[in-house]
């Protein structure tokens, strides 16, 4: 008896820490590390998509820009929803955080002042985001021994495709 109470404080301790650090559960879970891996990495674009959108909806001087920020901070909240319910039935928790990589975009983003400087870096931001988010969810659509995660990114890739071209469809400045 005490060994199995032992064995779930352990368990119990070692779920709480992965919630409250941010880290992934993997191997506790049995999940590969392909799955984990998608996860952290689409949980770290979609805040990227979101928190740069915010900015470009406060910031950017050309209009367009600024409704494709308000696009891109409604539709990848609902994504990052669906992708944090889809992670939490799976067993697995999602960093909070972005990325280092994202994160130094964002300040980089942050750091240019109102004006075409903001502008170009954003849209040039938003073309290599939604093409680095492409293909990490074509890999996924195409490679994942997951059904549920293969179907996620095979349901997200379309809108994922629509948003890099309407990107690069953004007015160059």
């Amino acid at each position: 008896m005490k060994i199995q109470s032992r064995a779930a404080i352990l368990f119990t301790a070692a779920i709480a820490y992965a919630a409250f650090s941010g880290q992934p559960m993997r191997a506790a879970m049995g999940h590969d590390d392909d799955v984990a891996k998608f996860f952290e990495k689409a949980a770290s674009a979609g805040k990227f998509e979101i928190e740069s959108g915010r900015l470009a909806a406060q910031k950017a001087n050309n209009m367009a820009l600024r409704e494709f920020g308000q696009k891109m901070m409604s539709e990848h909240s609902q994504a990052d929803s669906e992708l944090r319910a889809l992670a939490s039935r799976k067993g697995l928790t999602v960093p909070i955080a972005m990325s280092d990589s994202h994160q130094k975009k964002l300040e980089k983003l942050r750091a240019e002042k109102p004006g075409k400087a903001f502008d170009k870096e954003f849209r040039d931001l938003m073309i290599d985001s939604h093409k680095e988010a492409v293909d990490l969810f074509e890999d996924t659509a195409k490679d994942s021994k997951d059904p549920e995660v293969k179907a996620f990114a095979q349901k997200m890739l379309p809108t994922l495709k629509l948003h890099e071209s309407a990107a690069e469809a953004l007015p160059k400045i």
